[in-house]
């Protein structure tokens, strides 16, 4: 080979290495090496109408071949074109310890027609899983994180999942029970910590949420039943 078609290989070469980086950057969300001029840092994130929302039939988000990110719709750089602002409000309780921890949150939902916070909501047997996402940058390098999790209550008969820029966050602690029909705000709520999955720059909080069929206390079947649907503060500090 001549010093020419040498040349020439190694350009190729390097191209497709800088396309291909790039390309596996951009599904991945960690692409960002500065957080840019003007973006707020948030420390505290509470659920309101800033997070964004989709229902669907099943969860999203199968591994790609291409990406370490195995739930892409929680990573950064996502499209979300389709996506809806939360559906945000609803009374916080007062007089229970649990809901300390969620002061200044909003219970938050998929904006289903006629939902209404508080009560018996039978939301469309195509959208029981409701899929959340909120954008954040971190201005601190993840070794020194003081604190890195996020607390989430549910009111219904509704599971959750949390995903910290694609990859699953485990709960710690004892997994409450869910808010059954007609019962008071008496769960605890479950704490997610994920230090190892928060990045500089930055980073996306996901949380899917599954609404089941179970039947109402007369023995009736109340199909995906939600009465607030999600609450949660996350804390990155």
């Amino acid at each position: 080979m001549t010093l020419r078609g040498a040349c020439v290989t190694l350009g190729i070469v390097s191209f497709i290495g800088i396309v291909g980086c790039g390309r596996l950057a951009e599904m991945t969300g960690y692409n960002e090496e500065a957080i840019p001029q003007g973006a707020t840092v948030e420390n505290v994130i509470p659920t309101d109408e800033s997070w964004t929302t989709i229902a669907v039939q099943r969860p999203l988000g199968a591994q790609s071949a291409r990406s370490d990110v195995k739930r892409r719709w929680a990573s950064a750089n996502y499209g979300t074109h389709a996506w809806r602002p939360a559906l945000a409000g609803g009374r916080v309780p007062t007089g229970y310890s649990a809901f300390e921890k969620f002061e200044g949150s909003k219970w938050v939902w998929y904006p289903e027609p006629d939902f209404s916070f508080g009560e018996v909501n039978s939301v469309p047997s195509n959208h029981p899983v409701v899929h959340m996402r909120r954008e954040f940058y971190n201005a601190m390098a993840p070794g020194k994180l003081a604190d890195a999790y996020v607390d989430v209550m549910t009111s219904g008969l509704i599971t959750v999942r949390v995903f910290v820029n694609g990859a699953r966050a485990r709960p710690t602690g004892v997994r409450p029970r869910s808010l059954h029909y007609g019962a008071t705000p008496n769960m605890e709520p479950l704490r997610y910590v994920f230090p190892e999955h928060i990045v500089y720059g930055k980073n996306v909080i996901g949380i899917e949420a599954t609404a089941h069929i179970k039947r109402d206390v007369d023995g009736e079947t109340v199909p995906n039943y939600v009465r607030d649907g999600v609450i949660a503060k996350v804390v990155v500090r």
